[in-house]
């Protein structure tokens, strides 16, 4: 129902399958209701009504603030009238908080660790479920990922006295007062003579505050009276004995030659531009491990006046690493004689690797284990989430090792039957590794 502003009566009228809101169109200078959905069907339409997002620029894109964060506002809902796809999606978080407030007086969050970006749809929703809600239970096995804004945006969801004294975007005076701030001073070379005082000589900089790992032990007092740590050691549980250790070897010369004049030169283009930091890291961390096939470091050419990829050039190539007659790189056969030590003492090993996707090493890794008599299962992602578990049940029994992405594994599943954790490739996220090593 909608008020006709041309005969003040009610009306029923057209609702916006996206928003929810009534559809109005201009006519003879006033704002009316659509009664009839052959009035959409006229011309190309969308709905114009504001709704709760990420306000957007006059391009479209998600508008940043001042200090380049995403602005939280209200946008036009832009659902397309003219089309019918079948049944819309919506946020059942949203409808709750929409129409279902207080409605549930326990909101219990496992893996609270998830929500902890401050402008993911997950920590959205997550937030509009807990003002739905009287009384909140998270749950975690990692609750810190490092630094001290880890946990700002769940504490200011969760904590009114950390709303009282922060700002949502007051992460870096968080970081100042529980964090560690590295301050860099910059000064432009080809800025000098425009930026110093004519007159008093005086010179200016440019400061930047980037966080970096710490926390100050004074985080504790947001924490004392919500937060309840337990161990193991509290179960008052008899566990079997737990130990990490790491494996150092050496390369073949001709893979370490490679890798080290690889990592130099990447090194020196990201000390040149930030944009390629990401490509030195991946590279640095992935190489390795695939010096068995040929590759090619390729990197984005970008746009100067928009900063948009235009294209991916070639930057250095990569040629195979023989190993001198043998089949297998250092690695490789250090992995293969290992798993047959935990297999003649009845220990099964889970193997991590990070490269899956479309550099996927995971037969690779797998054909020197065969190749020594060992019984291998790959777990890939096309397995169902919730079908991974009795996906490992069925065959646990009858191999010997188990190779898969530490993130397929890495919360929810108990892995009980496998003794030993090797990461073959070392897992970049801290909340990934910490989760993904305690799985057995």
């Amino acid at each position: 129902k909608a008020r006709e502003p041309l005969t003040d009566k009610f009306v029923d009228a057209c609702a916006c399958p996206g928003c929810g809101k009534v559809v109005m169109f201009e006519k003879d200078g006033f704002f009316v209701p659509v009664t009839d959905t052959d009035e959409l069907a006229e011309k190309r339409q969308f709905c114009h009504n504001r709704v709760p997002g990420w306000e957007l620029d006059a391009d479209g894109r998600i508008k940043l603030d001042t200090n380049g964060d995403s602005v939280w506002s209200t946008r036009p809902c832009g659902t397309p009238l003219f089309e019918f796809n079948g049944a819309r999606r919506h946020s059942i978080s949203e409808y709750i908080a929409k129409h279902a407030k207080g409605s549930f007086k326990l909101l219990i969050a496992d893996e609270v660790h998830q929500f902890k970006s401050k402008s993911s749809d997950r920590g959205v929703a997550f937030h509009q479920l807990v003002t739905s809600t009287k009384w909140t239970l998270t749950l975690t096995g990692t609750f810190f990922g490092g630094k001290s804004t880890s946990i700002f945006w769940l504490l200011h969801r969760l904590n009114h006295g950390v709303r009282r004294d922060f700002a949502f975007h007051d992460e870096k005076r968080w970081a100042r007062l529980y964090g560690v701030l590295e301050t860099t001073r910059r000064r432009r070379r080809n800025d000098d003579a425009d930026e110093d005082g004519v007159y008093t000589g005086n010179r200016r900089y440019r400061n930047q505050a980037k966080e970096q790992p710490g926390v100050s032990p004074a985080i504790v007092s947001r924490l004392l009276d919500t937060t309840i740590f337990l161990s193991l050691k509290d179960l008052n549980m008899a566990m079997p004995a737990y130990k990490e250790e790491v494996v150092a070897l050496d390369m073949l010369d001709d893979q370490g030659q490679q890798y080290h004049n690889m990592d130099r030169s990447l090194k020196q283009l990201a000390v040149q531009s930030s944009r390629y930091l990401s490509t030195w890291l991946q590279w640095s961390l992935a190489r390795p491990n695939s010096a068995f096939r040929d590759e090619v470091v390729v990197v984005d050419e970008v746009d100067d006046e928009d900063g948009k990829s235009i294209r991916k050039v070639p930057l250095m190539e990569l040629p195979a690493i023989n190993p001198n007659g043998h089949k297998w790189l250092p690695k490789e056969n250090w992995l293969a004689d290992f798993c047959k030590i935990e297999k003649q003492q009845g220990r099964k090993v889970l193997i991590y690797v990070r490269q899956t996707g479309t550099r996927d090493i995971q037969d690779r890794v797998m054909m020197p284990l065969q190749a020594n008599g060992l019984r291998v299962s790959i777990l890939g992602g096309n397995v169902d989430p919730r079908k991974r578990e009795e996906w490992i049940a069925k065959r646990v029994n009858t191999i010997d090792a188990l190779i898969c992405n530490p993130r397929l594994v890495e919360t929810g599943l108990d892995l009980v039957q496998f003794s030993t954790v090797v990461f073959f490739e070392i897992e970049y996220s801290l909340y990934t590794l910490w989760q993904s090593v305690r799985r057995v």
